[in-house]
C-alpha cells in the first residue's frame, strides 16, 4: 500500500483502481460481459457504489460492460438483475443483496489490504 494514502479520499481512489482491475479479469479478452459484442469500458456496479458505499469494491459487486449495455442495466432493474443474477450465481447475488441491506461501513485499509491481496493472486504466476 503507498504511503501516500493517507487521507479517505485518496484510500478511497487506490481501492477503486484495484477493484477495476479484479473487474477486468473478469473479461479477459476485453468483451462486454453482457452483450459479447463491444469492448468493454465501464466497470459497472451491481448495487451503486454512492448508495451501498460498504458494497462499492466488492469483486463480486461488479462486471466489465460496454457503455450501452451499462446504460441499459442502470437504467432498468430488471435487466440490471436479469444480467448479474446468472453472471454472478444466484447465492452470490443473495449474498450481496442481504448485504446491502445490512449497510455499514467499512474500514478502508482492510479493503485495500484484501483487494490488494486478490490482485495479487491475479498476477501471481
Amino acid at each position: 500500500m503507498p504511503d501516500a494514502l493517507g487521507d479517505y479520499r485518496a484510500r478511497v481512489k487506490y481501492a477503486d483502481d484495484l477493484w477495476r482491475k479484479l473487474i477486468r479479469a473478469k473479461e479477459p479478452e476485453g468483451r462486454c460481459a453482457r452483450c459479447r459484442q463491444r469492448p468493454w469500458v465501464d466497470a459497472a456496479h451491481l448495487f451503486i457504489k454512492g448508495r451501498y458505499a460498504h458494497l462499492r469494491h466488492d469483486p463480486s459487486n461488479g462486471a466489465p460492460l460496454c457503455r450501452y449495455c451499462h446504460r441499459v442495466i442502470d437504467s432498468d432493474h430488471h435487466a440490471k438483475e436479469s444480467f448479474f443474477r446468472p453472471y454472478v450465481g444466484h447465492e452470490e447475488y443473495e449474498r450481496l443483496r442481504l448485504a446491502a441491506q445490512s449497510g455499514g461501513k467499512r474500514d478502508m485499509i482492510l479493503v485495500i489490504l484484501s483487494l490488494e491481496q486478490e490482485v495479487e493472486k491475479l498476477e501471481s504466476p
